[in-house]
């Protein structure tokens, strides 16, 4: 009889990838023709999976592939799809440098809203900063205002490694290594609910329909301008309003 097991794939290198299964990781290959749930359109591999294997270790091979729960993608330059790049993911933690590289803020917002989006928590870490956190000062507290869990560490200094350590226990989290995202399934109508403290804000609009931009009596704009709501948060969203809004055009 066929030995088989369950597992999660928590990394892809081409033809193989790392299973863990119970407490074991095994780099196993994966059968060129898979059997996958109903429903996923991705048919790719990623980081998250839950899937079937056979075979007892170490020739065990990936078979199957179960229903993906959550699913966070992103599009490239280029691209006119989604790819899925992590599924069954119950949180991500934003790992930046507090310096060098210099952290990017912009880039920040635009994976926090991926990650809403995706109907997966975000949790932001900022790491180095035992090397200063002058370069972060300015504007880190737009993100605690906004609702966003912070964790400031140090990986060489172990700070702050033991409060990420509690918040990843018991819990499938990513620590995304991507550089940049793309939306393409997302109506510029619906940004404001990926931006907490705008969607707050937005209730006191004039209009339920208000972009926030050029509208009268819009709150969100009176609130930026007065101090309340971040105005470095204000133009990220605008701006991303705007990349959706010329997306939506080109379709």
């Amino acid at each position: 009889m066929t030995e088989r097991a369950a597992g999660v794939v928590t990394a892809v290198f081409g033809p193989l990838v790392r299973v863990q299964v119970g407490e074991d990781a095994l780099v196993v290959p994966f059968r060129r023709t898979l059997h996958w749930a109903e429903g996923i359109a991705d048919r790719r591999l990623v980081v998250g999976d839950r899937v079937a294997l056979e075979g007892k270790p170490p020739d065990s091979i990936v078979t199957g592939v179960e229903a993906r729960r959550t699913t966070l993608t992103r599009r490239s330059p280029g691209e006119r799809r989604s790819r899925v790049i992590a599924a069954n993911v119950d949180q991500a933690v934003v790992v930046m440098a507090a310096v060098s590289p210099e952290p990017n803020p912009r880039l920040l917002d635009r994976f926090l809203v991926a990650c809403n989006h995706a109907g997966i928590e975000p949790v932001i870490c900022f790491n180095k900063v035992d090397q200063g956190t002058a370069g972060i000062d300015a504007w880190i507290g737009d993100y605690v205002d906004a609702g966003y869990e912070l964790l400031l560490a140090s990986a060489r200094t172990s700070r702050g490694v033991g409060c990420l350590t509690r918040k990843v226990a018991g819990r499938t989290t990513l620590f995304p290594g991507v550089r940049e995202f793309g939306f393409w399934d997302l109506a510029p109508s619906e940004l404001q609910a990926y931006f907490p403290e705008i969607a707050r804000a937005a209730a006191g609009c004039s209009f339920a329909d208000c972009t926030h931009e050029s509208e009268a009596a819009c709150a969100v704009r009176d609130a930026a301008q007065s101090g309340k709501l971040s105005a470095r948060r204000y133009t990220s969203f605008l701006k991303l309003r705007q990349e959706l809004e010329a997306t939506a055009d080109r379709a």
